[in-house]
């Protein structure tokens, strides 16, 4: 409908896990490796978890896309709540005749295909999706299917992705049995808000347009009303992208993103009184803009700092406690700020407990230098760890010392070029002394 209008080769924001598409933010490239390593180390239960709509579908089928000819892989897709019989539904996934068959059947071919595979150097692998579904009962049975994996070579590999709810099945002490089987497992959280900036214009860019269609501030919205979750911002891309072709619009600016918003509110098929007013969306944007803007700042000022000799303190500081939604937040400040973040970790926020920050940036309500402020919105007091930076300077460095000076490392380089110079001029004597001596009788 509108992809000739705004130049796509294809819809950039389908519902469908398309693999083209993945955008792999550090969350994504971490379960990725996940699944890796569960395939290549022999790991005999992985599980991956994430929120509906995380992108764990488009992920495994991106990993499937990966996986060599050496490995035989049954996939599940879509678990039903009543499974049924377990067996049935993992030689389907293999694509091996399970019809009219008795249990005892079922296993005996399942085994004999699992050995036929191994016989011929190939390695088997399940993959369950949507495993939340699966009952306590269905998944104890998977357990003791494993138990085929008696030697140290594995027979089979199983992968589980599911939603939030599978780790609390797997966390109740009748399933400790199983939870003691998984090898590895990873969470898969919600994008932050330049992680949903850059997923936006990743898609765009994939499809063939401009990756700029979607202003800063409509990026900032979709991250205020979605949470950061890939399908809901799909959801309400392709819908802005719609209005902006009924309104022959090539920029699709903030207003769009939030009339999209209500429109799906009032119809029922969104947040209902869960939804953030036009006014707390516009807070949100404007907070989260000024938070990009110090992000700049404290780029342009860090590369100003190496410059002219100066470095960062020693200080990272690190919020006690994340957040779905917070995103990573390591803060590293300048010399500057080091009695602000020693204020900090004895519990004072000082006077810029008022301020934002955007992905581990702090931001600024005033003038002058911006204290760090590492709460979430609503998130109640501050609390903070400090640790050793990536220099190795003393933990108790106040704004009274500073790293060394300009001069000093100038007089340091001079001195290993003057001990150089005369480690060569001995090295050069010892040498003329020995190609010397017949000639003095030495």
């Amino acid at each position: 409908m509108y992809e000739d209008f705004y130049g796509f080769r294809e819809k950039p924001f389908s519902l469908l896990p398309d693999p083209e598409f993945l955008y792999f933010s550090a969350k994504h490239s971490s379960a990725y490796s996940v699944l890796e390593y569960g395939l290549t180390g022999q790991a005999g239960f992985t599980v991956v978890t994430g929120e509906v709509g995380s992108g764990k579908t488009t992920l495994v089928r991106s990993f499937l896309r990966q996986v060599g000819a050496d490995t035989t892989v049954g996939l599940i897709s879509n678990t039903p709540r009543d499974f049924g019989n377990l067996l049935r539904w993992i030689l389907y996934a293999f694509d091996l005749d399970y019809r009219g068959k008795e249990t005892v059947r079922l296993y005996e071919e399942f085994t004999e295909f699992l050995i036929d595979q191994y016989a011929a150097g190939r390695r088997c692998v399940l993959i369950i999706d949507e495993a939340q579904n699966l009952a306590p009962e269905t998944l104890e049975e998977l357990r003791m299917l494993s138990n085929v994996n008696a030697s140290k070579d594995l027979l089979l590999q199983v992968i589980l992705l599911g939603q939030p709810e599978l780790a609390e099945t797997l966390s109740r002490p009748d399933m400790r049995q199983f939870a003691q089987r998984v090898a590895i497992s990873y969470h898969l959280q919600a994008l932050t808000p330049t992680e949903t900036n850059a997923y936006i214009r990743h898609r765009l860019s994939v499809a063939g347009g401009d990756a700029d269609i979607f202003t800063d501030a409509a990026c900032d919205a979709l991250y205020v009303i979605s949470k950061g979750v890939p399908r809901v911002i799909n959801g309400l891309c392709d819908i802005a992208l719609v209005y902006g072709f009924s309104e022959e619009m090539h920029r699709i600016d903030v207003d769009t993103i939030i009339a999209v918003a209500e429109d799906r509110n009032k119809s029922g098929q969104w947040m209902g009184d869960e939804a953030p007013s036009r006014e707390q969306i516009h807070d949100e944007v404007r907070r989260l803009a000024t938070a990009q803007k110090t992000q700049v700042a404290a780029r342009s000022a860090r590369v100003a700092g190496r410059q002219s000799g100066g470095g960062d303190t020693p200080f990272t500081v690190v919020p006690a406690e994340d957040t779905l939604t917070a995103g990573p937040r390591v803060v590293s400040a300048f010399a500057s700020q080091a009695k602000s973040h020693a204020d900090l970790a004895n519990g004072n926020a000082g006077p810029g407990a008022g301020s934002t920050e955007r992905n581990g940036v702090p931001g600024a309500d005033g003038e002058g230098v911006a204290e760090p402020i590492l709460a979430p919105l609503n998130a109640g007091p501050v609390r903070a760890t400090v640790r050793p930076g990536p220099r190795e300077f003393s933990p108790e460095f106040s704004g009274s010392r500073r790293p060394p000076a300009p001069e000093s490392r100038v007089y340091r380089g001079k001195l290993r070029w003057i001990l150089a110079a005369i480690s060569l001029a001995i090295f050069l004597l010892g040498l003329w002394l020995v190609l010397a001596s017949p000639k003095l009788n030495i």
